[in-house]
């Protein structure tokens, strides 16, 4: 029996991707069927937060048959981890780390497993990373927009924690009251 590889240790880098709101976006799929149940769509250290429907499905009936001939459109807000995340040491993690950094090594280990030579301290590679998406994004929308989705992603963050937090908090139970009762002490 051959030996067990050691996981790697990663962080998403979110910066390597930027969508039309200015919301980094770049999410690694997990490998199927290694460790993610099938039918499931799980995140490296990524989750989808909110989805909210911007545009609907178009569908067609042909007799009883409806088709959908294009899906419904979606705003995706994800949230990353910020601490490392294991991931089995198979090739599709190393490509992702490696080829083009859409995540990050977190230690010297992974780093070697994917022909890393030079070990980068991955929040400053992230920062890096940002500093770049950044920088792109300015350069496209303007001086200080991305700085200001980012607050205004911070923001709704806040709202919709505050929401959730709302939801689960239990309502307060009703004030039981005393019957009301006639002049002769009955209960009306």
């Amino acid at each position: 029996m051959g030996r067990v590889k050691q996981p790697l240790l990663v962080l998403p880098n979110p910066y390597g991707m930027v969508d039309h709101n200015g919301q980094p976006c770049l999410a690694v799929k997990m490998a199927s069927p290694e460790h993610v149940p099938y039918g499931t769509h799980r995140y490296v250290g990524a989750k989808i937060v909110d989805a909210v429907e911007v545009r609907p499905a178009v569908e067609t009936r042909v007799g009883d048959v409806v088709h959908q001939t294009a899906p419904a459109d979606h705003e995706i807000t994800w949230e990353f981890s910020t601490e490392p995340v294991e991931v089995p040491d198979i090739g599709y993690y190393r490509e992702h780390i490696s080829r083009n950094g859409d995540l990050i090594a977190a230690n010297k280990y992974t780093a070697e497993r994917c022909g890393i030579t030079k070990f980068t301290d991955p929040k400053a590679f992230l920062a890096a990373a940002k500093e770049l998406a950044k920088k792109q994004w300015d350069t496209q929308h303007g001086e200080g927009d991305f700085d200001l989705a980012e607050q205004e992603r911070a923001e709704a963050k806040k709202a919709r924690e505050a929401a959730a937090a709302a939801a689960t908090t239990p309502a307060p139970a009703p004030a039981t009251t005393k019957p009301v009762s006639d002049a002769k002490g009955g209960a009306k």
